[in-house]
């Protein structure tokens, strides 16, 4: 049985859960103008549904790692990508990791994303960075979890 990571928008509804929140734009001195990546425009990109919709996504993409799991890993793993003016996530990378094996999951759950609204800058679209927070909590039931993937994984291997 696979179980998928869940955002908590409200109040923690199933046993895995992650939280992500889209944080402001990181500033730095490195803005670039001209086609070149920005981190704060006229119109920030928006993801399609708003923010609900973007943790929504993410719940039903990030699964947590069995090997997290049992290494009892939990904390916030900051990936910074780029909305393209097409509006595609490119450029993922872990700007802050918190251990190789949640990084992991966290980017390949951003990759997954869909197409947003890309940004504006005098009316024109333009690359900006974009950074997001994903929380990853062990779940209160983490042994239930475990046991019932070893069981689903040694049934499948036979």
């Amino acid at each position: 049985m696979n179980y998928f990571v869940v955002l908590t928008v409200a109040a923690g509804l199933l046993p895995a859960t992650v939280w992500a929140q889209t944080a402001r734009p990181t500033y730095s001195d490195t803005v670039m103008v001209a086609g070149k990546v920005m981190t704060y425009v006229e119109q920030m990109p928006v993801f399609p549904g708003g923010q609900v919709a973007l943790y929504q996504t993410l719940g039903q993409t990030i699964s947590y790692p069995t090997e997290a799991l049992q290494k009892r890993l939990e904390g916030r793993v900051f990936v910074s990508f780029v909305v393209s003016p097409a509006g595609i996530v490119e450029d993922i990378k872990v700007s802050k990791g918190l251990h190789p094996l949640l990084d992991a999951e966290a980017v390949r759950a951003v990759s997954k994303l869909p197409a947003w609204q890309p940004g504006r800058q005098n009316g024109r679209f333009v690359p900006v960075a974009y950074t997001l927070p994903i929380g990853f909590r062990l779940p209160p039931n983490v042994e239930q979890i475990l046991a019932e993937r070893t069981q689903a994984d040694s049934t499948s291997t036979r």
